[in-house]
């Protein structure tokens, strides 16, 4: 097994003849270095570990329409200027990661601007290492996403790793960045038709454009991916978008997505996400596709909802001042659309109308919820079809779910300051606390 893989994002620079195997000489540099390591390792191989903060909006398709007949050297620094035809010595400097082949004809190539400005049509590109020229053609560059599109992980090899750890390589407690910079106007990351990659210490930010996503799948599969400490944050779209499902069986641990334009995260189907935090997104926080489970999850002050738990699992969570549902469910006529609501704390939707849960008309258990202070209902009756069956237990009257109970806060140490925690060990102690069900041994 081979690696594990280096990667200074910090640092965009030549790292042709490097092997990304040790931290000082054969590390991979900038965002072409990490297109590297997602376009060679392979399962079984790493895992990879980045740091520093790469800048998305300088890395770019280039296209070309002439060639000395050589390929340049993959990852060499490249030069250029305005030579009309005829290269001279240029102030303009880049980084090459070979998409096609440069020998002979046209092509392109993935450029990472490091000095200077992009090149323009018939500018000369030549590699200081190898020597060789393209001439880029008429075509305009444009902004590159970086593709995840190769390699997969595979059951009987398990994940391929990509680790964001501390500028020492020693710690994880900085996440690696991927900086759109406010001018990429693609996707931060798009995967391809790969599934299984383990994603841990890494943010995607600032992507900027007509509805443009941190994270991103649109092909056939892209199933079990897990992202743990990762963000998805101030992007024109999504935090994470899978654009008819992708993403199912997705895995979300620790996760943020917040101030995107539209979605927290859109997953697929059969997803988990866990102990994350989805909060002042321009539509809903977390948009699941069919059976997901949300479970120790933070859904605050989105403008269109908390979440679409759609016939899920939605337990343990807060879902506080979205501008409009807390938990939305899924129309449908089968068993498996039924929602299941336990011990979450639903709070301070706003809105006319706003419920604290809406579960569409179709088959709902709820248990142990606290809900107060929604605009609307706490659980939405008036369509007349809601089934509603909350769970009673000895010692509940009618239901184990809490309603209006007027607390100072609704519980939270200190909602105004976005602290949703809850003095379980003080004597404070909001109104709905940790429950003791007790079980029936025999």
């Amino acid at each position: 097994m081979a690696g594990p893989y280096y990667v200074d994002l910090d640092s965009p620079g030549a790292w042709n003849g490097r092997t990304g195997l040790d931290t000082g000489a054969n590390c991979w540099l900038g965002i072409s270095g990490l297109q590297k390591a997602f376009d060679t390792v392979t399962v079984g191989n790493g895992p990879v570990y980045l740091t520093g903060t790469g800048d998305l909006s300088k890395f770019y398709t280039v296209t070309y329409d002439a060639s000395d007949g050589t390929t340049l050297t993959d990852g060499e620094e490249v030069t250029w200027d305005a030579g009309e035809g005829a290269w001279v010595d240029g102030t303009d400097k880049g980084i090459v990661r070979i998409a096609t082949s440069t020998a002979g004809g046209a092509g392109t190539v993935e450029l990472e601007l490091t000095t200077g400005t992009m090149p323009s049509d018939n500018d000369v590109i030549k590699g200081t290492t190898s020597g060789h020229t393209i001439t880029r053609s008429a075509t305009a560059n444009a902004r590159k996403t970086i593709d995840v599109d190769t390699n997969s992980g595979t059951n009987a090899g398990g994940y391929i790793e990509f680790i964001g750890v501390d500028s020492d390589w020693s710690g994880r407690t900085t996440r690696a960045i991927i900086d759109g910079a406010t001018a990429t106007d693609t996707h931060g990351v798009t995967f391809g038709a790969v599934d299984a990659l383990w994603f841990e210490n890494i943010e995607v930010k600032r992507i900027a454009g007509s509805t443009k996503h941190g994270w991103y799948s649109s092909a056939s599969n892209c199933d079990g991916m897990v992202f743990v400490n990762c963000a998805g944050d101030y992007c024109s779209g999504d935090g994470w978008y899978g654009a008819s499902g992708q993403f199912r069986y997705g895995i979300w641990i620790r996760c943020a997505a917040h101030n995107n334009t539209r979605y927290g995260i859109a997953a697929g189907d059969y997803c988990l996400i866990a102990f994350s935090s989805a909060h002042d997104n321009s539509d809903v926080g977390l948009l699941p596709g069919i059976a997901p489970t949300i479970f120790g999850t933070i859904c605050h002050a989105n403008l269109s909802g908390g979440a679409v738990g759609g016939n899920g699992k939605v337990i343990n969570n807060v879902f506080d001042a979205n501008t409009s549902k807390g938990i939305v469910g899924v129309a449908g006529t089968g068993l498996y659309t039924q929602l299941i609501a336990l011990g979450n704390r639903i709070t301070n939707q706003s809105g006319a109308g706003d419920y604290g849960i809406d579960t569409l008309g179709e088959i709902t258990i709820t248990g142990w919820n606290y809900s107060e202070a929604n605009d609307g209902d706490n659980i939405k009756t008036s369509t007349g079809s809601l089934l509603h069956y909350p769970i009673v237990l000895e010692g509940t009257a009618t239901t184990s779910n809490l309603e209006d109970q007027s607390d100072t806060g609704y519980g939270y140490v200190d909602q105004a300051g976005n602290d949703f925690s809850t003095h379980y060990t003080d004597a404070t102690d909001p109104t709905l606390r940790r429950t003791a069900i007790t079980i029936r041994w025999t």
